[in-house]
């Protein structure tokens, strides 16, 4: 009994199995009649990008216009001159101080002739001046002479040497006369003692009487000497009061003449002025370069009639070629000197020259061209672009796209901007793994060019990423069929 129990439920076991296997096959077998019949939804066919090494440039276009280096247009410096000669052609080659063109102004010359004239006649009228400063100063001298000879006075200095000896005298006799005196009573007390004899005491009196008229004598020579020389004071001084008043009188004359000297020569070196200002005026009618280099433009011909400020001839330097550029405010406070730039004709395919910027202003001005595309009254900012060897092509005055390149990145991994998706502050790709399916592939942006990006983190070489379709959503594990296979 319990063997065929067994033998019972290992058949049933078998059955089981069997039953469930065959089950199995069949619901696989539906499935796989399914997906033939019907898409999965867990595919897409997409276009499929190959990650690559790559340059990736922050740059800024701009139009410009073509100059020669150092070039310029020489104007007319007069008003109403005539073209008499243009000694060049256009496109020739011209050096530094050469006569370029000729302009002829008939009233100038007039005008020197006569300021010649007045300088001649000022020439003149300051010679006569100058003759009356001589003539002043020689009266000067004469009166300053006789006033000096006044000064030393050696007659009145005579007088008053004999007015001393006169006082002199006076004093001598008074002491004659005290001696004569004393010898008097000496004598007289002899006499009284009758130790002498009468007439010596009369001798010594009329020694005495002698003695005072000589005294009297000496006295009045004194004063006459002194009343003459108190005549010669007033003299004296009535002279030198006339002689000042001539030497005076003779200064005034010379600054006077002196004075008309310094007008003289203020007119004189006014006169010159003026001559040496109309002789540049007429040199101003000969217009020579400035430059080595070549005429580009010639405005006038022989015969035409300019006035001030008109265009005569453009110049410059072949040899260097520029772009002059309107800059917008906002973009030139990011241009700096030395930045490279790629300089082409504006147009498909166009040959690219490479440049650097050269100068950049300070202050914005306003527009009153169309130099990069601006209008006029808009603010600018000017900026010069210089190429590193000039084109030879290039025509001065026409419009070319300028590139300045504000950053650059060489060999790097870069995408086109249109693949990066973001979600909220994050930035990611779509790539393909290497089992084909979607994976949303975080990244890190670096430099950020017009149309492309720099992908610093996040991709490396030959990964495969996903151009985005608006069509297309995709799913993270969604298998990735790539177009064409």
């Amino acid at each position: 009994m319990e063997q065929s129990s067994q033998k019972q439920f290992k058949k049933g076991i078998r059955w089981l199995v069997g039953s469930g296997a065959i089950a199995l096959l069949g619901i696989g077998g539906f499935f796989l009649y399914t997906q033939k019949l019907k898409p999965s939804t867990d595919a897409a066919t997409v276009s499929l990008l190959d990650v690559e090494l790559d340059r990736v440039e922050d740059t800024i276009n701009e139009s410009g216009v073509v100059e020669l280096g150092d070039q310029q247009t020489l104007e007319s410096a007069i008003d109403g001159g005539v073209v008499e000669r243009v000694a060049v052609r256009e496109d020739s080659a011209i050096a530094v101080g050469q006569v370029l063109v000729i302009l002829r102004e008939p009233t100038r010359e007039t005008v020197l002739a006569q300021k010649r004239l007045e300088i001649q006649k000022e020439q003149l009228q300051l010679t006569r001046h100058q003759e009356k400063v001589a003539e002043a100063k020689k009266k000067l001298d004469l009166a300053q002479r006789e006033l000096g000879a006044i000064a030393r006075g050696t007659e009145v200095r005579a007088k008053e040497l004999k007015l001393t000896r006169d006082r002199e005298k006076i004093l001598e006799q008074k002491s004659k006369i005290a001696r004569l005196q004393t010898e008097l009573r000496e004598l007289e007390q002899l006499l009284e003692k009758e130790f002498i004899a009468a007439n010596e005491v009369r001798q010594k009196r009329d020694d005495i009487l002698n003695a005072q008229a000589q005294l009297r004598d000496a006295e009045l020579t004194a004063q006459q000497t002194n009343l003459e020389l108190q005549n010669l004071h007033q003299e004296r001084q009535n002279t030198r009061d006339e002689k000042t008043q001539a030497v005076l009188a003779a200064q005034g004359e010379v600054k006077q003449a002196q004075l008309a000297v310094n007008t003289s020569l203020r007119q004189l070196e006014d006169l010159q002025l003026q001559l040496r200002q109309e002789r540049q005026k007429l040199q101003q009618s000969v217009i020579t370069s400035t430059i080595n280099g070549k005429a580009i433009e010639i405005s006038v011909k022989p015969g035409d009639v300019v006035k001030l400020g008109d265009p005569l001839l453009t110049i410059g330097n072949p040899r260097q070629e520029q772009i002059a550029l309107n800059l917008n405010p906002l973009d030139a406070r990011r241009v700096q000197p030395n930045q490279k730039v790629r300089v082409s004709v504006i147009g498909p395919d166009a040959q690219k020259f490479p440049g650097k910027i050269q100068t950049i202003a300070n202050i914005a001005t306003q527009s009153t061209g169309e130099i990069g595309g601006r209008q006029d009254g808009q603010a600018t900012v000017r900026a010069i672009a210089r190429l590193d060897t000039p084109s030879g092509t290039l025509i001065p005055g026409s419009s070319v796209n300028v590139e300045i390149i504000l950053a650059q990145r060489e060999r790097v991994i870069a995408l086109s901007t249109e693949m990066i998706q973001r979600e909220g502050e994050e930035a990611f790709v779509w790539a393909r793994n290497e089992r084909g399916e979607a994976e949303k592939r975080p990244v890190t942006l670096g430099l950020e060019g017009l149309t492309t990006v720099e992908i610093k983190s996040g991709l490396k070489p030959r990964d495969r990423v996903v151009v985005p379709s608006p069509d297309l959503e995709l799913q993270p594990g969604m298998t990735l069929i790539p177009e064409g296979e």
